[in-house]
């Protein structure tokens, strides 16, 4: 039996027209985008929390009721194995002196899973070396900063305004010193006139104080907790805090897609979609959404 060539440029084969690609493309789209959404919506998370004092119950039932998976263990004698979890949050209720052993700072910063503090007392230069100071202020001001930029994506959602994060601001709370952030830290929400900062982001690959080594995943921080262990200020946060939480959760995993139309923020941003209903930035009459679940990373017509 004489086999039937499937390539373009045989006249009487199956050859595979572009209305016969568009059908493939889409297919391929749609399942890509079944897959996105199941791995968005849902991520494995460890909160750092000495689990004999209860941990941080509040947070977790939080996480639990948006669909995440939680787990609280203290993992005071070293890391978990890195890719264990997808997001690691660490919580006041820990003993930070519990992570300054041999080389547990630069394990932990070793890790590529990205990790989220909600308070400085295990960033400290004694510590994890997050900042260059050990310490560690505690503020009740309400003379919050306007966002230097609103369009990041931790303030989907939040409008000029909105910069304070609690119910009641008279509690005490953490903060970081302006001062003390590492270089090339991003301050996103500041208050007292920029001397301390709440909510930051520091680079993939930034050298730690301290000899801790260096960055190898996301590292957030939304300085929310106060002083005490046995406390928490998750229950005090307005409902621009828990925008802004949940938007950081979403931003900690791989491929945040903050508008929900398939294609990763990073795609996105690398050729400036405006539109994904109708956007086609190669012009080759395929909507870049459905490109992108194909996998065809290029800009080339036809492609």
């Amino acid at each position: 039996m004489q086999r039937t060539n499937l390539n373009r440029s045989h006249p009487g084969g199956l050859a595979r027209t572009a209305s016969s690609r568009r059908i493939l493309v889409v297919l391929f789209a749609v399942c890509a985008l079944a897959l996105t959404v199941l791995s968005a919506s849902a991520a494995n998370i460890l909160l750092v929390t000495n689990v004999g004092t209860n941990g941080a119950p509040d947070l977790k039932v939080w996480l639990e009721g948006m669909g995440h998976m939680v787990t609280q263990d203290q993992y005071a004698d070293g890391p978990p194995d890195d890719g264990l979890f997808d997001l690691i949050i660490f919580c006041r209720q820990s003993n930070s002196g519990d992570y300054d052993d041999g080389t547990e700072p630069a394990d932990w910063n070793a890790m590529t899973t990205p990790q989220i503090h909600t308070h400085m007392w295990t960033m400290r230069s004694s510590r994890l070396g997050w900042q260059t100071t050990t310490a560690q202020p505690t503020v009740t001001s309400t003379d919050y900063d306007p966002y230097p930029d609103l369009a990041h994506p931790f303030f989907v959602g939040i409008t000029a305004a909105d910069t304070n994060v609690f119910v009641d601001t008279t509690v005490p709370t953490c903060a970081a010193n302006a001062s003390a952030l590492l270089p090339g830290t991003v301050a996103l929400a500041t208050y007292n006139a920029g001397a301390n900062v709440q909510i930051f982001e520091i680079p993939i690959n930034t050298t730690f104080a301290n000899s801790a080594g260096a960055s190898k995943g996301k590292r957030y921080g939304f300085l929310f907790d106060q002083t005490s262990v046995s406390q928490s200020q998750f229950t005090n946060l307005n409902a621009n805090g828990l925008t802004i939480l949940s938007n950081m959760v979403v931003a900690s995993q791989s491929d945040p897609d903050f508008d929900a139309d398939g294609m990763p923020d990073a795609w996105e941003q690398l050729y400036t979609n405006t539109n994904w209903q109708v956007w086609d930035a190669d012009g080759d009459g395929t909507k870049e959404v459905v490109e992108w679940g194909f996998y065809a990373l290029t800009i080339n017509p036809d492609e």
